[in-house]
């Protein structure tokens, strides 16, 4: 049972259909191999009559961008133990952050003249630590037209007032640490500040 690709964090159903050719009913039960997969199945047990189908729902909810295998076993009472491989591959991104879910980082109505900031928390519902980069496109544009070859490092805090960036990313790199859903852990997140300006 091969669910191919499909998005992290996200519930994904495939179904099997199992039948009974034998002369006599057949009760068994159905379980997935791995302790902490992240498979799962139902009904957990079944009855068949003889000749009568029924249909099993897996269930795939991935936390990485990786393949996932593991065993689904149909263990028939009093009969063979039958394995069905299952497979999904996650795409997507483990990231989830509900003040960036939006196209608008809305910091509604402020007084002019006046920093104000918003605080964004990002979490990694991921397997592995991200390196996170939040860049400005305004401070990028301005770098671009800064003269080269000066030697200098660019500091947008060296421009004038009247030439810096509304909207400043304070930080704008971070490590963001994994929180594994199987784990039992504490959820980890890394919080930045936003201070005037859109940022993607």
């Amino acid at each position: 049972m091969n669910f191919g690709k499909v998005p992290v964090l996200a519930e994904h159903y495939r179904t099997l259909l199992v039948h009974n050719p034998s002369p006599i009913t057949a009760d068994f039960k159905l379980f997935i191999e791995g302790r902490d997969s992240l498979f799962s199945v139902l009904p957990r047990e079944m009855r068949l009559a003889p000749g009568e189908d029924g249909q099993v729902t897996v269930r795939a909810v991935l936390d990485e961008t990786l393949t996932f295998k593991d065993e689904l076993h149909v263990l028939i009472e009093e009969g063979a133990d039958i394995p069905v491989s299952v497979e999904a591959v996650g795409t997507g991104n483990t990231l989830v952050s509900d003040e960036l879910s939006g196209d608008v980082l809305d910091f509604s109505h402020q007084f002019a003249g006046r920093p104000f900031s918003k605080e964004v928390t990002i979490h990694n519902m991921g397997r592995r630590q991200m390196a996170l980069t939040i860049n400005n496109e305004r401070i990028d544009e301005i770098k671009k037209m800064q003269p080269k070859g000066t030697g200098k490092k660019f500091e947008v805090t060296q421009l004038p007032p009247e030439e810096q960036p509304v909207f400043l990313i304070n930080p704008d790199k971070m490590l963001v640490r994994f929180y594994a859903l199987n784990s039992g852990g504490a959820c980890s997140s890394k919080k930045c500040n936003a201070a005037r300006d859109k940022f993607r």
